[in-house]
């Protein structure tokens, strides 16, 4: 049996940062305890390793916890810790400030041992303003090998069966496949793919090598020491929460086995989740022109949500207009629009500029062309007013309706395009619809019969129908 030395880092599970100031009241809120891995498998001659167990912030106070062992595995004789286990028990001890701890494994040689062992770590008996989280297991599978047999076996399997990135880490991540043992030909090993429901391979994500049919092929030479392939998230910018990607190795060529950790679950989380503290009213966003004489920049983050209530109908293509339930506005992209009516969103408004445009508030400059996609084919009710209201400019940006009007132009021959003046039939006032030259109907020929319009209040006050057929009610 192998002679093993080796130094641990006698003051890493005792030492905490500095004490920070006291809190003037009392932290109710409990810390949360996980593990940082699983499961892990190792050969009876590795190296040490460590087990993190991760805090979801610094402790506010001093603590303890224990790690209780079960399992078949021997202490002693198949594995070893640091700290030692007393009766089954690692007790660990954490300085306030602290954000993780951990402790050693070491597996052992046990002559005329064959096999796999397996010993399981639990966190027991916590701190007062401990918990444990979900992730309170951590399994460890110890692979007993015959020193002389040890040249003529290769072992494939996962280097851990859980991993975790966020949907808009580009850089993608590496699934590592350590190999144990010597590899002495040249052969293949055959990993297939399951994801979450709804989730799509190449729409959601996608792997290098790729998958073909849910299914990948990794070859493997003499001498390997290692697999590896890379998984990247794609990042839609559609809020649909995050979802899990299940790989698992189902066979190899002659030559290689595969090791206990057959199975891994990458899960991919949602990037998209604004904190609700960080969006903004659209009544909120048009009171700080209030602030502001002339153009003003919007130099930090500034988020709103709405639905897109604009078609074709505005000045061009980089204009669209956005609501909520407590207004609307016209924003004008850098660059041309990719958003359509319906289209339920959260932008960021950074770097854009307030000013004023032919009359009415409007953002001008919006970079976030796509911003966060919340939903498709929102309608957006339409808010009753009279001509007189439409007037007012208190309505400006907002989806209307007029009800009862007729065109005082209308003969059989003059169409919308342009400015067009209508008056209410109750009423007598009168106000004005504008269509832009760039609009599906702006050469249809105007009704000559009482309609009721419905469309947004856009340039000085005027009305813009959006959707003909469903907007002019006959």
């Amino acid at each position: 049996m192998k002679t093993k030395i080796f130094l641990l880092p006698i003051v890493a599970l005792g030492l905490g940062c500095a004490d920070t100031d006291d809190q003037p009241y009392e932290v109710i809120t409990k810390n949360e305890l996980n593990f940082s891995a699983t499961s892990k498998t190792m050969m009876s001659y590795d190296d040490p390793a460590e087990v993190l167990v991760s805090f979801n912030s610094p402790l506010t106070e001093d603590a303890s916890f224990n790690i209780k062992l079960t399992g078949e595995a021997i202490y002693a004789q198949h594995f070893t810790t640091y700290p030692e286990a007393v009766d089954g028990i690692i007790n660990i001890k954490v300085q306030k400030g602290r954000s993780s701890s951990s402790f050693l494994v070491l597996p052992l040689e046990k002559p005329g041992d064959s096999g796999s062992k397996s010993v399981y770590f639990s966190l027991d008996e916590l701190s007062e303003k401990l918990v444990a989280g979900k992730k309170n297991k951590f399994a460890l599978k110890i692979l007993q090998m015959d020193p002389s047999s040890e040249n003529e076996l290769a072992i494939v399997s996962f280097e851990s069966n859980t991993l975790e990135m966020k949907e808009n880490f580009a850089a993608g991540m590496e699934v590592v496949l350590p190999i144990v043992g010597e590899v002495i030909q040249s052969g293949k090993v055959t990993l297939q793919l399951n994801s979450s429901p709804g989730m799509v391979y190449g729409k959601d994500f996608y792997t290098y090598p790729a998958f073909i049919q849910n299914e990948m092929m990794l070859d493997i030479y003499p001498g390997s020491e290692r697999l590896q392939f890379q998984v990247y998230p794609i990042n839609d910018r559609v809020l649909e929460g995050g979802f899990t990607v299940y790989f698992e190795l189902v066979s190899t060529t002659d030559g290689v086995i595969l090791g206990e950790e057959k199975q891994l679950e990458v899960l991919i989380e949602e990037d998209d989740l604004i904190d609700p503290s960080m969006i903004h009213s659209i009544a909120d966003l048009r009171a700080e022109f209030d602030g502001h004489e002339g153009e003003w920049h919007i130099s930090e983050d500034y988020y709103v949500e709405g639905v897109v209530t604009s078609s074709e109908n505005v000045t061009n293509e980089k204009t669209i207009y956005i609501q909520d339930q407590t207004g609307g506005i016209m924003l004008v992209f850098h660059l041309e629009k990719l958003l359509k009516q319906g289209d339920k969103v959260q932008l960021n408004l950074k770097d854009a500029s307030g000013k004023i445009i032919d009359g009415q508030k409007a953002i001008h400059g919006v970079i976030d062309r796509l911003g966060i996609q919340l939903g498709e084919m929102v309608d957006v009710p339409a808010e009753t007013i009279s001509l007189e209201q439409l007037g007012s400019g208190h309505y400006q940006g907002k989806k209307v309706r007029i009800e009862d009007v007729r065109f005082k132009t209308a003969n059989g021959v003059i169409t919308w395009n342009g400015a067009k003046q209508i008056e209410s039939i109750k009423a007598g006032t009168g106000g004005t619809v504008f269509t832009h030259e760039r609009a599906e109907f702006a050469l249809q020929i105007l009704p000559s019969v009482k309609v009721t319009l419905v469309g947004i209040v856009g340039p000085w006050n005027r009305l813009q129908i959006q959707n003909y057929s469903l907007d002019v009610i006959k």
